[in-house]
This record gives structure tokens, C-alpha cells and sequence, in this order.
């Protein structure tokens, strides 16, 4: 429990920065700080409690691939469902991922269930399939993700997610802490910031790992939201949606860090 009050108070205080976390087309465009307000079937992922605040159901297609100074370092895929199971009452989803890279192509599938609490509170937990590189192989285990979302004032929100909570010591998806807040000061408006990949040392468990994300949305016309945002290692973040109906949108980010590795990802949403 001490653990815990120190990350929320280091939330407020502290003044590092956050590595992408880009599993999604938006997450990718605000610098991963999704933990609070997860947009589309992303959230599966994000933060499986805030499924049961969306009002439609989602679809998620997204593509991504990497460049190192014009050479194709890795490419990606993730698809999901939110909340397509209508006759149950909490389970919400379920999302697929993969990332093919130098150092090994990882997958994650998973099943989210998630219900809520009170009016304005949710949890939620992913049960994950997943592969990945282990030392010098290939290795494939179970993992589980816990979220917490809770929205107060109308225009506020926080969320909390332990990702891979099972610990299998896999690259690519070691145990970690991430929370957010996210703040709706106007309609159309969304400001949100993260604490992520939060690690104790192994060894030493006064060490702690913190990486802090920002992002900012909103909409210039009632079909284009812009979205931008700023993570550790001077990483910039940008993209756009464009609504194309009433029951979907077109989605591109990218992101360029200090070392000129760009990321560009392209994603659908679909509601029904």
C-alpha cells in the first residue's frame, strides 16, 4: 500500500518523462497517455475498465511500421472488439497484437472483462495469451492485466492499469504500473497525462522506474480532431481522425524520437 501512495504522489511532483507506448493508432498520437481515457477497442489494452464507459460498440483495425533512417525496422498489427458480447455483463472484448522487430516478433491476445462498481467507477482484467523472446528462444506463457477507471466532476477522470501482473519475464512484456489522469476543460477538448512503465528494481525495491507521457485532442471541425503529444527522450507525437460517417473514423500518428526513429501508424474505428 506504501508503494502505492508514493507513485500518486510522485505523479504530482515529479518532472520525468514517458516512453511511447503505441499499441493503437491514437494511443501512438497522445504519447500513450491512454490510461485515463482509452479511445476505441485500444482501451482492451490501455485499460480494460474503461470499455464500459463507451456508448457504442468499437472496432479497431490498426497498422503500424517503424523506420530506421529508411530502412523498415518493424511492423505491427492490432485488431479488436469492444464490448461486442451484448448478452453478457462483463465480458467486454477481446484484441490481438503483434510486432515483428529485430529482436523477435511478439504477440498478445486477449480477453477483457469488465464491470462497473457504482455510476462513475469500473474494473476490468485482460486474461493474455502471449510469445515473445526469452533469452535466445522463443517462449509462450499466460499473463493477466488489472484496470481501474473512475470519472469524477464530469470532466475529470483517472485510471489506473498493473499490466502482466503474472510476471512472466518476457522481453517486451515485463510487470509494470502505469496511471493517468485525463481533464475535459471544454467540449471537444481532452488533456491527459501518464506515469508509465512504472518498475521496482529487482534487486534494490527503493528504485523506481518512472516515465511520464502527455497529450493533448481536440477538435478543429465537427469531421477532424487533432492530436499531439510529448514523451521521455524528446519523443514527439502527432496525428489526425477523420470522421468519415456517423459510425466511423480514418486514424494516422507518428512518432519521432531524439535518435530520428520514426514511427506511422494508420487505424479504422467502426461503431454499431
Amino acid at each position: 500500500m506504501n508503494k502505492i501512495y508514493l507513485v500518486l504522489f510522485l505523479f504530482l511532483k515529479t518532472l520525468l518523462f514517458s516512453e511511447c507506448f503505441d499499441l493503437s493508432t491514437s494511443g501512438a498520437s497522445l504519447a500513450g497517455s491512454q490510461t485515463a481515457s482509452p479511445d476505441g477497442a485500444g482501451a482492451i489494452l490501455y485499460n480494460p475498465a474503461a470499455v464500459v464507459f463507451f456508448k457504442n460498440n468499437v472496432f479497431t483495425l490498426d497498422y503500424r511500421f517503424r523506420r530506421d533512417v529508411g530502412t523498415n525496422v518493424d511492423r505491427g498489427w492490432y485488431t479488436g472488439f469492444s464490448n461486442p458480447f451484448s448478452s453478457s455483463q462483463i465480458l467486454k472484448g477481446f484484441c490481438f497484437y503483434r510486432r515483428a522487430e529485430k529482436g523477435g516478433t511478439r504477440t498478445s491476445v486477449a480477453i477483457s472483462f469488465a464491470n462497473l462498481v457504482s455510476p462513475s467507477t469500473s474494473i476490468g482484467a485482460n486474461i493474455k495469451y502471449i510469445r515473445g523472446p526469452w533469452k535466445e528462444e522463443m517462449r509462450n506463457n499466460a499473463s493477466l492485466d488489472i484496470g481501474f477507471d473512475f470519472y469524477f466532476l464530469n470532466f475529470l477522470s483517472y485510471g489506473l492499469t498493473g499490466q502482466n501482473l503474472a510476471n512472466p519475464d518476457m522481453e517486451g512484456f515485463e510487470r509494470s504500473l502505469n496511471t493517468g489522469l485525463a481533464i475535459t476543460p471544454m467540449k471537444g477538448v481532452l488533456v491527459s497525462a501518464d506515469i508509465r512503465d512504472i518498475k521496482w528494481d529487482r534487486e534494490d525495491k527503493s528504485k523506481i522506474t518512472l516515465r511520464k507521457a502527455y497529450g493533448l485532442s481536440f477538435n478543429i471541425t465537427n469531421g477532424i480532431i487533432l492530436k499531439t503529444g510529448y514523451a521521455w527522450k524528446k519523443t514527439y507525437c502527432g496525428g489526425m481522425e477523420f470522421s468519415v460517417s456517423a459510425q466511423g473514423s480514418l486514424q494516422y500518428s507518428f512518432m519521432q524520437d531524439e535518435n530520428k526513429y520514426s514511427n506511422h501508424n494508420f487505424g479504422i474505428n467502426v461503431l454499431f
